[in-house]
């Protein structure tokens, strides 16, 4: 006997890419792309229109095995007691033609303590012979290095664990941004060798990261003018305060490789998990004594102050920082 497919699929978690990317993989079941879009339909639960949503959850497909219906925030219907009732009769009721999606958002986890089931949660517990949960979490840390490592090989592809590293720190372990800076250097090797680290700082500088070492390199060599340039440069791509928040991380990573050389220590990956950018803050730590480092850092710390006080405009106190460090 074949196994019959859920009739209700809930989708549950932070990570929208992923129920973007599981509601596609469904669609492509469908047929051609003129059959899945006859066999599809999306609604929001803000707004629902709850006859519309009855009838096409129960309707037969149309040259397709399936028809698949999407409700997109599904956790706003169970705050209201009538409407939860509506949508729990629904789901009792779902034919077998139907695959009912039910994206249900949530806040990224900040806790180890178990998050409180939903009713929907619940629900698809207790109906295992009518439902799939699929839990959509945006991996953090190591597990989003391990997300990019599987996605690579998933495209015939291979990172290499420190140029996972780098291209999860630039694209800030979004996914959606990840999945297409990821195709962009498959593409770039070809699919012949591994994505080396050479290659993301090459292809992917973003969120300004790779321009924040260049303006940090022309600090440290008190070149004002290039790093005045530089500055200019990332402004035109990058948020101001997402500037100056690289700028103070940046120097702190370089005041860590500092104070490890001034012990005669070799900086290592407790100052970041990327050797990459471990040896970038060695190098750029040697541009700089202690005593500069201190100030610098001093003085970043009053721009943010000024900054958040309304006392100076950031783009302008930048600017007069990058003056005053390379005079």
């Amino acid at each position: 006997m074949p196994d019959i497919p859920p009739r209700v699929y809930l989708l549950h978690g932070d990570d929208e890419f992923a129920m973007t990317e599981f509601i596609q993989g469904l669609k492509s079941r469908l047929g051609d792309s003129t059959t899945a879009e006859m066999n599809f339909q999306q609604f929001q639960a803000a707004d629902l229109d709850w006859p519309g949503f009855e009838a096409a959850a129960s309707s037969l497909p149309f040259l397709s095995p399936r028809r698949l219906v999407v409700l997109d925030q599904a956790e706003r219907l169970q705050k209201d007691e009538s409407s939860r009732q509506r949508l729990m009769s629904l789901l009792e009721n779902i034919p077998e033609s139907t695959a009912l999606l039910l994206l249900e958002h949530s806040a990224p986890q900040r806790s180890t303590k178990p998050r409180i089931k939903t009713a929907l949660q619940k629900w698809a517990e207790d109906n295992p012979d009518l439902s799939l949960i699929h839990p959509c979490v945006t991996k953090q840390g190591s597990g989003f290095i391990q997300w990019l490592k599987d996605r690579a090989s998933s495209q015939d592809g291979s990172i290499e664990h420190d140029a996972a590293i780098l291209l999860a720190e630039w694209t800030q372990e979004d996914p959606r941004l990840a999945s297409q800076e990821l195709r962009k250097l498959l593409d770039y090797v070809d699919l012949q060798r591994a994505i080396q680290v050479e290659d993301v700082e090459q292809c992917t500088p973003y969120r300004g990261q790779s321009n924040i070492f260049a303006l940090v390199d022309a600090i440290g060599q008190r070149r004002g003018e290039d790093a005045q340039k530089k500055l200019h440069e990332i402004l035109q791509e990058v948020d101001v305060k997402k500037i100056f928040a690289m700028i103070i991380r940046q120097f702190r990573l370089i005041l860590l490789a500092r104070a490890m050389i001034d012990s005669a220590r070799v900086p290592d990956q407790s100052i970041h998990r990327s050797d990459f950018v471990v040896k970038k803050a060695a190098n750029q730590a040697r541009n700089f004594s202690m005593d500069d480092l201190d100030r610098i850092y001093h003085e970043l710390l009053e721009i943010d102050r000024r900054s958040k006080n309304g006392q100076m405009d950031l783009d302008v106190a930048l600017d007069r920082f990058i003056s005053a460090v390379t005079a």
